[in-house]
């Protein structure tokens, strides 16, 4: 009995020493993940986590403190608080751009005329006579356009890349009338003869024959470059965009520059082309011209066409620079090449007259067999060029673009200006002595400088 009571005693005690280790290690183990838990699940005198980040009213950069208030920007539509010096300048970026150039249009000599008096409508230089087309600039000064630019950095600090751009520059055609159906208005195409040095006129209008002649012309400018970008020099850093990586507190609570700029040099090949043409054509009807018979209808078709190619290397430096929401860029280019110079010459006559076989003859006025062909030239050349522009930030990844550019493209040969006025009559088809002297309308083979500029507006997008 005594034994069985020591027993029991024995059994109670040792199961009151596991429940109190039981309940003693519960206690210890809350403790420890209550010490080791978030802030936010309650508080703790030993947490470890970091407060939240506050900026302060001033922040230093180097020796100079910027008042938190000069650092904001674009504050109107509040997504961004500062501008860095490549704040969002992305790895990649298209431009559009509206032309709007002058570009000095071609001479040409006098090609219609008309005058009260049938017998000095040759003499341009007369008070009676009046030039309706020629004598001076043939073509459009104010010309349109548009330039797409388009390139891509190759790493995240922005110092390798390319760049692409094409443009293209096109007024359209200039197209003059002139002539009537009945022969009452005189109307002619002036010339040189070359033979007595007098002035002269094909008539188009005049009594007895009724006729008209047209005059077109046009021109064509544009351009295509691939070039390689590199990184000369950089105020800031360029490898973080606050507009879209702003986790970390080194980069997107770090003071920022309000005015940077860097400076990129390229390299590359360019290729420019300009080209313009003048086309000239008359149809005429005999009514009562003798030795002429009546019905007997000519077409006189002269034509001038002028291509300029150029194929350089391209050398320059693009500097930008950007102060809160506005961005500038100024881009001085050289490309030093071998411009490949082609003017063609045609014309053609056509004759029918009544109940006849219709004649065919090479040659018409102004073009003959004189100076009709392919006539071809090459030359080493130069040709500099400038771009200023503006823009301003409008919305992330946007840009409104303002800017002047002038190019300056020397040694162009030009459509107007290889017209020869002077002609001798005895080449005129219908022709029967094809060597008669001199042998003039000739190729002149003028070259003129041109100084090509105007302003430009577009929006550029960056990713």
């Amino acid at each position: 009995m005594p034994m069985r009571s020591w027993n029991h005693a024995t059994e109670c005690e040792v199961a009151l020493r596991r429940a109190r280790i039981t309940c003693l290690s519960s206690i210890i183990g809350l403790w420890i993940l209550v010490a080791n838990a978030p802030a936010e699940y309650g508080p703790s005198t030993t947490s470890t986590s970091t407060p939240p980040r506050q900026l302060p009213d001033d922040r230093p950069y180097g020796d100079e403190t910027i008042p938190s208030d000069d650092l904001l920007s674009c504050e109107p539509w509040g997504w961004k608080e500062w501008f860095d010096a490549c704040d969002s300048p992305g790895q990649h970026w298209v431009r559009g751009e509206y032309l709007a150039w002058w570009i000095p249009g071609a001479h040409a000599p006098p090609l219609i005329a008309t005058s009260d008096d049938p017998s000095v409508l040759g003499d341009v230089d007369s008070e009676q006579t009046i030039a309706l087309f020629g004598g001076g600039p043939i073509q459009r000064e104010a010309n349109n356009g548009f330039r797409l630019r388009m390139g891509s950095w190759w790493n995240c600090e922005r110092t390798r890349g390319w760049e692409a751009s094409f443009f293209m520059v096109r007024p359209g055609s200039n197209y003059a009338r002139a002539g009537s159906e009945n022969g009452a208005a005189i109307v002619g195409r002036p010339f040189i003869d070359a033979n007595t040095n007098e002035p002269e006129a094909q008539f188009v209008s005049v009594e007895g024959l009724s006729g008209f002649v047209d005059v077109r012309s046009g021109s064509t400018l544009l351009g295509a470059e691939i070039l390689y970008r590199r990184n000369l020099f950089r105020h800031g850093d360029c490898c973080h965009d606050s507009f879209f990586k702003d986790t970390a507190a080194e980069t997107s609570h770090r003071p920022k520059r309000r005015f940077g700029t860097r400076l990129d040099a390229f390299a590359g090949f360019r290729y420019l082309h300009y080209s313009d043409s003048v086309a000239i054509r008359e149809q005429l009807v005999a009514i009562d011209r003798p030795p002429l018979l009546e019905g007997t209808e000519f077409d006189v078709f002269d034509s001038f066409r002028a291509n300029n190619n150029f194929y350089s290397l391209a050398l320059g430096v693009d500097y930008s620079g950007q102060w809160r929401c506005w961005y500038f860029a100024v881009r001085p280019q050289m490309s030093v090449g071998v411009v490949d110079r082609r003017v063609s010459i045609w014309g053609e006559t056509t004759v029918s007259v009544p109940s006849q076989p219709v004649d065919q003859y090479v040659g018409g006025l102004l073009a003959l067999e004189s100076n009709i062909g392919n006539h071809r030239s090459s030359q080493f050349t130069v040709v500099p060029e400038l771009d200023l522009q503006v823009a301003y930030q409008i919305r992330p990844r946007w840009r409104l673009l303002m800017g002047y550019s002038c190019l300056y493209f020397p040694g162009l040969v030009r459509a107007g200006e290889q017209i020869d006025p002077v002609v001798n009559p005895d080449l005129i088809p219908s022709v029967t002595d094809p060597a008669a002297d001199p042998a003039r309308p000739a190729y002149l083979a003028r070259r003129s400088d041109v100084w090509m500029h105007g302003v430009t507006a577009g929006i550029e997008y960056r990713w």
